[in-house]
């Protein structure tokens, strides 16, 4: 089975770190957003791997910067980017967010030729708005 190319990681690892430190604060886009909630629940279509569902809180001074790394720990260049979605859903004022997509990393089941990852992520996003008084 052939190694992982730390040098294509690290270079990922780079270009993403500087997409988030580009990405503005909530506060500088949606000034009346408190924090967005983002929840994670993730299925696999085969069933051998059951990742823990999670949330987490972004709140005002954050980056908006919503992209999430596939939790399958063998699985190369994944990951799911929900900034253009969350983004998007805040600018039309929507409050809550549903939906699902799949990782298009590659990983190794039972220790065969890289497949496709599939590992869907069922996601469920709410904006919290400032009190008028903190707004």
């Amino acid at each position: 089975m052939a190694q992982k190319s730390h040098v294509i990681e690290s270079r990922q690892r780079e270009a993403r770190h500087q997409q988030y430190l580009s990405a503005p604060s909530l506060e500088e886009e949606f000034p009346t957003i408190k924090e967005v909630v983002v929840e994670l629940r993730f299925v696999d279509p085969d069933d051998k791997n059951h990742p823990s569902p999670h949330k987490r809180i972004f709140v005002s001074d954050m980056q908006a910067f919503f992209e999430f790394q596939c939790p399958i720990k063998d699985c190369s260049n994944g990951g799911f980017s929900l900034s253009e979605t969350i983004m998007d859903g805040l600018s039309r004022r929507k409050g809550e967010m549903n939906g699902k997509m799949s990782c298009d990393g590659k990983w190794s089941r039972d220790k065969g030729p890289a497949q496709c990852c599939g590992l869907e992520l069922h996601y469920h996003v709410s904006a919290i708005k400032k009190s008028k008084a903190a707004a």
